[in-house]
């Protein structure tokens, strides 16, 4: 046989193994952890100063306020102090292995980074400003976008990012206007969800740095 068949067999094998490899840790059960899904969620620290938690974290759940997702998800709303309407809202989903969190993964991201005929282009990447620049090297998938919304008594924009890790999902949304956060706050508060999940998950030995 040829030197160079022997070669694209190898490199055809080597493949086919790799792939493999990636099947099994996609569908093999989620490992246990050492933490709950509340330690998912960020410090007030690691937000503006101005926010405050509106009520405790939630779990998520058909019989929940929210009435979707499972029992061992959970959900937070933000709101500036002294502000009657929350301003932004963290959601974290725990499914049983990555390729659950993958389908979760497309599925939001379907719903919310797409033209929906309901609710129209919630965040839309090709309105997302320049400054709106922060993406994870740990994430095993990640998008972030922003849409710009102007009404006869307010205007700004709403930003959002998604992302999963292993068999973790994560969703932040919040208005970005003077009162609420800025565009650099923004990519801030994405860092700190990032830093966070990396750390949880030990995805890195370095800590990141979000100053």
């Amino acid at each position: 046989m040829p030197r160079n068949t022997h070669k694209a067999i190898l490199v055809l094998l080597l493949l086919l193994a790799c792939m493999l490899m990636a099947c099994l840790r996609a569908v093999e059960p989620a490992k246990p952890r050492d933490f709950g899904i509340t330690d998912l969620f960020l410090p007030l620290d690691a937000l503006p100063d101005n926010w405050q938690e509106v009520g405790d974290i939630q779990a998520m759940g058909p019989d929940s306020s929210l009435g979707f997702g499972d029992t061992d998800d959970a959900f937070q709303i933000y709101g500036v102090r002294q502000g009657r309407i929350p301003v932004a809202s963290y959601y974290v989903y725990k499914n049983d292995s990555i390729a659950e969190a993958e389908r979760w993964y497309d599925r939001d991201l379907s719903f919310w980074f797409s033209k929906s005929p309901i609710f129209g282009q919630l965040f839309d990447e090709n309105s997302t400003p320049k400054e709106v620049s922060y993406r994870s090297a740990y994430a095993d998938q990640f998008h972030v976008a922003c849409e710009y919304r102007k009404t006869p008594v307010d205007s700004g924009y709403t930003c959002g990012v998604i992302a999963q890790y292993e068999e973790f999902g994560v969703f932040f949304d919040t208005v970005v206007k003077p009162d609420t956060v800025s565009l650099e706050g923004f990519n801030t508060i994405v860092c700190h969800i990032d830093a966070l999940f990396v750390a949880r998950l030990a995805l890195s030995s370095q800590p990141i740095d979000c100053k």
